[in-house]
């Protein structure tokens, strides 16, 4: 009842300060800052996209030529002239640009595939196509015809979805005066509010690496921050027919699998071939809603996720590289807190573990999936989400019985989620609201134990800003509720994320009774994220004991309090030795819900970068005596000691045809603590090629890796021995990339990661209370001994008891690596020529790192698949 009840007085609070803070906020009024404004011209010519922006439409257009550098010296005038033009008909916007050069041989001209120009000159036309000063959309044409696109998913220039395809057109050309641009944006990539004159938010952008000139039709300080609410207004667009524009993408694919590893798997299949073919429609519903829809969709990866060994408690999470999930995945991301991971969605199955042969199964299939998005005119912003993913089953052996069966290892499942978000004023200040869902139909023994039947989270954000950006005022406030059967409940209360079996934690408490769980989550912080030199923040954060977002988020573990601050000092403007630099300062105290003092470290960072953009980084770290309720894997707390840790890192001009990265880090702590790590990399560009090679190398020595937990008489550690293993690892990744652009619309690229890690235990230990930093090793502390025996495991005595440790050495090598052939035949229609390889070997000994065994799995027997892929793009209005 005490924890309902400051549950219940939290949540009252919060809900009152969302109120009150809206009703007063929706009311305020903010002075509208003056704007620049551009006048695109109404054109009947047909124009070609060619480069050269030689009709006579041109002429007519108003040329646009008032640019201001923000680099190399901000609010200086562009060295060269700089004329971009607008038009529009009934279907496109067109948009042309002249750069001018004294020197065209100077011309950055990397010839590479979409989305990725390396270092060649650019012109970046941005619009707030919605003219809701909160989203834009940026479309980039380098000096070779190069295109990229991305979405600005807030008031952020570096916040960039890449992952946003629209289909437009660009061309280039270099000629004597320096070179020239010409883009069409049909408007039916854009959505907008057609009511009468439409009016985008515009800004434009013309980098020159080889002068380092950043030069915008709207520049926005290095003082003051914001985007899409800084841009300047392009008017005189009307008449646009309003139609509901219709893509079709149906897909073709074939995989062949050639498996030479698991051939002691009792389904093991040699080669393995499967077809695949469904459909991706988008629907405009109106100028400013699009519906987004997938039969059977294809979600084959091209680039294989990195290989890693994770020996911690928490969970590994991947990138998203899904193509129906990847574009607009923002939409659900930008609230503050992780109520989603895409990648719950068709993630594999939970396999039983009991004495059968089960068959491994790497995913679960997704039969369909639909998005809609929306922005009306009152800034009011909508996006929801559904998936279906189907019931899967798996074969199974009876080893027993010499029998075969099926049975179902996951269940169909529905998952939805909701965003609504409505700006409010005119410093882009919004309000917002997500909810997410879901429900599965555990309709099977196994299913309904092993998956909660449904799960439900969510809450509300707010960002108020105020003084012109200067400051903001951020608050979130959500919750999760998740229902299932008592088995399931129970398990879940001792997972990880809850940890209520713990032995010491007086204010949790292990239900085994419970069909439901629930919990919340909560933030508030105030910023100063604008000004010349002094910027800081301050915040508070809370989890409770039940929350738990992982059905559709993310959440490692709860039952957190955490008080941070920030302060930071930069200086923007050059100096006689340092383009810019900056310092900061960093700490936060966390305890946990009983008001247990968890962690609180201080971090310094600094950040100096030179007048030929090479840049230095450092910082340090030192983390005073803290506590882990999660080491011990469900036991009692246990203390760690004092750590201090520091990091150096340098960087050449990024600019340049050539670029170094490399950074050494190390720590320690006065309990054998060691880590010491490093990491260099080397990209190399050049007309059509590009190299990319890096080294990481990572040496450590654990005193406290977590091994098992065994019964024993002992209060101090109540009634369990909880043994760790000093562990000496070392880990070494390589990683290659090699891209050839034989023209912007094909390429061909070429990636490979070896990986190899091995770890030894030097010693083996256990807690003697949860505040002793010191351990009771086996063999050294009087009483205790330890030997090998004839079988590689351990015998350890402890006064009159005896117990055996397994040999945990270990040795892990993986090599994955992938070539893909992608040509885009025409606009929007894409062919995929795609080969993977995915080798890896664990063994449980020793064994030394070299050059030789880190290529082994290169050529040692892997898994090999081939795949080609054919998508046509159909378009009607």
């Amino acid at each position: 009842m005490r924890f309902f009840n400051k549950w219940v007085r939290t949540s009252l609070f919060l809900i009152i300060f969302f109120t009150a803070n809206s009703v007063f906020l929706l009311f305020a009024q903010t002075k509208e800052l003056q704007k620049k404004e551009a006048t695109a011209v109404r054109t009947n010519q047909n124009l070609e996209i060619d480069g050269k922006i030689d009709e006579a439409a041109w002429q007519q257009a108003e040329k646009i030529t008032d640019f201001t550098n923000k680099d190399p010296v901000e609010g200086s005038e562009p060295n060269e002239r700089i004329e971009v033009y607008i038009l529009y008909d009934a279907h496109q916007l067109f948009i042309g640009a002249r750069m001018y050069r004294r020197d065209c041989d100077a011309i950055r001209s990397f010839v590479s595939r979409r989305d990725n120009m390396g270092n060649s000159e650019r012109i970046i036309i941005s619009l707030d196509s919605y003219n809701n000063q909160m989203t834009a959309y940026s479309f980039a044409l380098s000096a070779t015809g190069v295109r990229a696109d991305y979405y600005h998913a807030s008031d952020s220039e570096g916040d960039r979805d890449y992952n946003y395809n629209p289909v437009w057109y660009g061309s280039s050309n270099i000629d004597s005066l320096g070179w020239t641009a010409e883009i069409a944006i049909p408007f039916s990539q854009l959505r907008f509010n057609n009511t009468g004159e439409i009016v985008f938010g515009l800004n434009i952008n013309q980098y020159t690496p080889s002068s380092k000139e950043d030069s915008y039709w709207v520049m926005v300080p290095k003082s003051s921050i914001g985007w899409s609410s800084r841009f300047g207004k392009l008017r005189g667009i009307s008449g646009i027919e309003q139609s509901s524009h219709i893509e079709i993408m149906p897909y073709m694919s074939s995989r062949l699998v050639i498996d030479r590893v698991n051939q002691d798997d009792h389904f093991f299949k040699k080669n393995a071939y499967t077809f695949g073919a469904g459909l991706d429609l988008k629907f405009g519903l109106s100028s400013n809603s699009t519906l987004d829809a997938t039969i059977n969709p294809d979600f084959g990866q091209v680039e294989a996720d990195p290989a890693r060994l994770n020996l911690t408690e928490f969970e590994t999470h991947y990138e998203e590289k899904r193509p129906f999930f990847v574009e607009g995945n923002s939409l659900f991301e930008d609230t503050g807190i992780n109520y989603y991971y895409s990648r719950r969605v068709g993630s594999p199955p939970r396999l039983p573990h009991n004495k059968y042969f089960v068959e491994n199964i790497n995913s679960t299939d997704i039969l369909a999936a639909a998005k809609i998005t929306s922005t009306t005119g009152d800034n009011l912003s909508l996006a929801a989400m559904s998936c279906v993913v189907n019931e899967k089953s798996a074969r199974f052996i009876d080893t027993d019985n010499n029998s075969k069966f099926r049975k179902v290892v996951y269940p169909l499942s529905f998952y939805n989620i909701g965003r609504i978000s409505k700006e409010f004023d005119e410093e882009g200040s919004n309000l917002g609201m997500i909810l997410t869902s879901v429900n599965r139909g555990n309709n099977s023994l196994y299913t309904s134990d092993a998956y909660n039947k449904a799960a439900y989270s969510g809450g509300t954000d707010l960002n108020y800003y105020f003084a012109d950006k200067k400051y903001k005022l951020q608050a979130n406030f959500g919750f999760s509720h998740i229902l299932a059967s008592q088995k399931r409940i129970f398990e879940l209360e001792q997972q990880t994320t809850q940890l209520f079996q713990r032995p010491d934690a007086k204010h949790l408490r292990l239900d085994s009774a419970a069909t439901s769980l629930t919990g919340f989550i909560g933030q508030i912080a105030f910023y100063k994220s604008a000004g010349e030199h002094w910027l800081w923040n301050a915040g508070y954060y809370t989890e409770s004991p039940g929350l738990n977002l992982n059905d559709f988020g993310i959440l490692q573990h709860a039952d957190e309090h955490r008080f941070s601050g920030l302060l930071k000092y930069r200086e923007n403007s050059p100096s006689q030795l340092f383009y810019r630099y900056s310092f900061s300062l960093y700490s936060h105290y966390n305890t946990n819900y009983a008001g247990e003092k968890m962690s609180m470290p201080f971090e310094f960072y600094s950040s100096f970068t030179f007048h030929n953009y090479h840049s230095v980084e450092f910082s340090l770290s030192y983390y005073t005596k803290s506590w882990s309720d999660t080491k011990t894997r469900g036991g009692m707390m246990m203390a760690l000691p004092p750590k201090i840790d520091w990091n150096i890192a340098y960087s050449t001009d990024y600019s340049k045809h050539y670029v170094l990265d490399m950074n050494i880090g190390s720590a320690a702590s006065g309990y054998g603590d060691r880590q010491a790590s490093g990491h260099i990399s080397f990209e190399y560009k050049l007309m059509r090629w590009k190299f990319v090679s890096g080294i990481n190398y990572t040496y450590s020595i654990n005193p406290r890796q977590y091994l098992m937990t065994l019964d024993r008489n002992s209060a101090e550690t109540y009634a369990k021995r909880y043994i760790f293993g000093k562990l000496r690892q070392n880990e070494l990744s390589l990683s290659f990339k090699l891209n050839y652009s034989f023209t912007p619309d094909l390429t061909l690229e070429f990636y490979a990661n070896p990986f190899v890690s091995q770890g030894k235990y030097l010693s083996f230990s256990e807690l003697l209370g949860r505040n002793d930093l010191n351990m009771k090793t086996y063999g050294k502390f009087a009483g205790t001994s330890i030997y090998k025996d004839f079988g590689g495991d351990y015998l350890v005595k402890d006064k009159s008891e005896e117990f055996a440790l397994p040999n945990s050495d270990f040795f892990y090598k993986a090599f994955t690596a992938s070539a893909v052939l992608r040509w885009e035949y025409k606009p929007g229609c894409v062919f995929f020529g795609v080969w993977q390889i995915h080798n890896d070997d664990y063994v449980n000994h020793w064994q030394k790192i070299t050059s030789q065994n880190a290529f082994d799995a290169a050529t040692s027997p892997g898994i090999n698949s081939f795949m080609l892929k054919l998508s046509y793009w159909l378009s009607a209005d």
